[in-house]
């Protein structure tokens, strides 16, 4: 039998030290509840306390399948995905059997509709997507906000609504770190313009009661209603025009809708969502990274070569271009999207002028 000195210690490391004192911690714990009646299994806790302290620490094998996930995403985060996908109800009908779609063609005429002339200002660029007739829409609906919140008082004029939203887009050009320093009484940090465009009461005054819409006709059930007139689609709808967006609006709801009033649409997606067949996620192109497409403007079957090498697998293998294939629609995508992108990246130089809690602000 073997023996040894009850005062001897068994753990290996300051950690396990550490993990067996607070199972201890929890034990006296359990004992001091068990005296009041209320009762839970000591090995619930211990298990609890261990998934826990796993959470906390986190694991080589995180690490791993965190970026497999982020470049070719691992067999095991594909099969746990495909098993959620299968227990989701499909109503759509998929099939692997490829057939050629009929693209109508586009024959409105488009491009720049209004001659602005040579010395249009920003100011005249900015009244083609919100005029003057808007800004008192605003203006009216503004106002009436405020009178529901209580404030009898409150008025304000296109002027002001104008003043408001050309110092937002400044704000994103000129930024401080709070937004009552562009009227500060140092004269070092405040924007001098500012103060003289409109007083920092009644800016903040707008921000406060800001509205789009009548606030007496808003739907509640209508998550979109605050932002309802800034809907700029609709226009463009059933004449066979061709829509290109990420994978943050791409749906099959969203692409039935729109084949449905004639219109036609291309983008990334993400695999995992509802409605998709599990074994979509394998039917990928492997480029610089994962790409999954979904589209109506394009034939599935025809392929054209990739204009690039590549380098996969861990030997390090070169493949050749000419011996690389992918479909069509990866191409017509790039060529939608590559306007869109150079937007984001100008966009992305100056950002919304103030944070605000209310989300359809940042749409504005």
């Amino acid at each position: 039998m073997a023996s040894g000195r009850i005062d001897e210690s068994p753990f290996s490391s300051d950690e396990e030290q550490e993990v067996f004192a607070e199972i201890e911690k929890m034990r006296q714990a359990r004992q001091a509840r068990l005296e009041q009646n209320s009762v839970r299994n000591v090995d619930d806790e211990i298990v609890d306390f261990y998934d826990l302290r796993s959470q906390e620490r986190g694991s080589d094998s995180d690490v791993e399948l965190y970026a497999s996930e982020e470049e070719e995403e691992s067999d095991e985060s594909c099969d746990e995905e495909s098993a959620t996908e299968e227990s989701r109800p499909n109503t759509l009908q998929w099939s692997s059997t490829l057939r050629q779609i009929d693209i109508e063609q586009f024959s409105i005429s488009h491009g720049p509709t209004r001659d602005l002339g040579e010395n249009a200002t920003a100011k005249d660029f900015f009244n083609v997507f919100i005029d003057d007739a808007y800004i008192d829409e605003i203006v009216r609906h503004t106002v009436a906000y405020a009178r529901s919140k209580g404030d009898q008082t409150f008025t304000t004029t296109r002027a002001e609504i104008s003043a408001y939203l050309g110092l937002n887009i400044l704000i994103g050009i000129h930024e401080l770190p709070q937004l009552a320093m562009y009227w500060d009484s140092e004269e070092f940090i405040r924007v001098e313009d500012f103060k003289k465009t409109i007083p920092k009461y009644c800016f903040m005054t707008l921000e406060k009661y800001l509205h789009l819409v009548d606030p007496t006709s808003e739907d509640r059930n209508d998550l979109l209603c605050k932002v309802r007139p800034l809907t700029l689609g609709e226009p463009y709808l059933d004449n066979n025009r061709h829509f290109f967006f990420d994978n943050f609006f791409t749906s099959t709801d969203l692409m039935r809708d729109l084949q449905a009033r004639n219109t036609y649409a291309c983008g990334t997606v993400r695999t995992n969502m509802k409605d998709h067949p599990s074994d979509l996620r394998r039917m990928k192109l492997y480029d610089k990274r994962v790409v999954s497409l979904l589209s109506s403007n394009t034939s599935p079957e025809p392929e054209i070569h990739a204009i690039r090498q590549v380098v996969r697998g861990r030997r390090k293998r070169v493949v050749p271009a000419d011996a690389m294939k992918k479909p069509d629609v990866v191409d017509v995508y790039n060529g939608g999207m590559n306007g869109v992108d150079v937007n984001d990246q100008y966009r992305s130089y100056y950002p919304p002028g103030t944070t605000s809690r209310k989300w359809w602000k940042y749409l504005l």
